[in-house]
């Protein structure tokens, strides 16, 4: 369940990420869902060391740059690679969304 729901946060930052512009700056609803994914990122972060060994967290790796990116965007920054990392979020959470309707 919480898979799913974490899928789903990751779609929507994706989707945000990938339409960033003007009408995102200084959203407080991109910066809660920024604030959001890297609570997820720090959960998935304790969760893969803590079960998984030393395996590096890509998983939480991507969700800490994502979130840096919607912290940008709620700030007034927009870079050209939102677009590229928003494409990365909305497949992972794809991918998750996949992983756990099939588990």
């Amino acid at each position: 369940m919480f898979i799913f729901i974490f899928a789903i946060i990751d779609v929507i930052a994706g989707i945000i990420l990938m339409m960033s512009g003007p009408q995102f700056q200084g959203s407080e609803f991109v910066f809660w869902v920024a604030l959001l994914v890297f609570l997820k990122g720090f959960v998935m972060l304790v969760n893969e060391k803590f079960s998984k060994g030393k395996k590096v967290p890509w998983m939480a790796l991507f969700d800490f740059i994502a979130s840096a990116a919607l912290f940008g965007v709620s700030g007034g920054l927009l870079l050209p690679f939102y677009f590229v990392l928003g494409i990365v979020m909305a497949g992972k959470g794809v991918w998750q969304v996949l992983q756990s309707l099939v588990k």
